[in-house]
């Protein structure tokens, strides 16, 4: 819908330039006219150039979480520059040393296609050990499961925690599929087969 309104209103500035240099130029008419028209078609470029770099809310993609159990809490971004969102645990819990358990949130989610969901640890958490196990784990579009976060414990002490406390947070990003085929041979790089460690420690 964006680029729609930008370029008619692209188009009209033109059509707006168009006649105004037309009429101080190569016609007969009033200069007024001209310079009314030759400068409302330079406000309508300003104006493109201003609505693109403040955007607009058809640039925020929305989708819908289901609510498991009515004390469930939707993620939320705790500052405007955030990059992910923080979720919550629905019940209680205890995490001992070197243990993992996989954490209800008591949600599910309607992705968009094209994104994924992305689970990963909270910084305070980390610092004292608990972190996401497999993160930054991935929650696919298509999935309509409850979400569920697997905490692992590295910790020196056993963790406990209570419903509605934050136990990670998620970033909604895109995802790209591709078509994968086989071929015959590899193009040659300068780092060839160097693997682990190759490039020094």
């Amino acid at each position: 819908m964006k680029k729609l309104i930008v370029l008619l209103v692209c188009g009209y500035g033109l059509f707006l330039l168009g006649v105004g240099a037309w009429q101080l130029f190569g016609s007969s008419g009033t200069s007024v006219v001209g310079w009314a028209s030759f400068l409302g078609g330079l406000g309508l470029f300003a104006f493109v150039i201003h609505f693109t770099q403040v955007g607009s809310d058809d640039e925020v993609v929305s989708f819908g979480f289901k609510k498991l159990r009515p004390d469930s809490q939707l993620p939320s971004y705790k500052t405007d520059g955030a990059a992910c969102a923080d979720i919550c645990a629905v019940e209680g819990g205890r995490i001992d040393i070197g243990e993992t358990l996989a954490v209800a949130t008591g949600l599910a989610a309607e992705i968009p296609l094209g994104y994924e969901m992305q689970i990963r640890s909270r910084s305070g958490l980390a610092s004292k050990g608990i972190v996401v196990a497999n993160s930054p784990g991935t929650v696919d579009s298509d999935y309509r499961g409850e979400i569920k976060v697997l905490l692992h414990n590295n910790g020196v002490y056993a963790f406990t925690f209570q419903a509605g406390d934050r136990i990670a947070q998620i970033k909604i990003a895109p995802v790209s599929q591709f078509k994968f085929v086989e071929v015959p041979d590899l193009s040659k790089t300068k780092r060839g087969h160097g693997g682990f460690g190759s490039t020094g420690t």
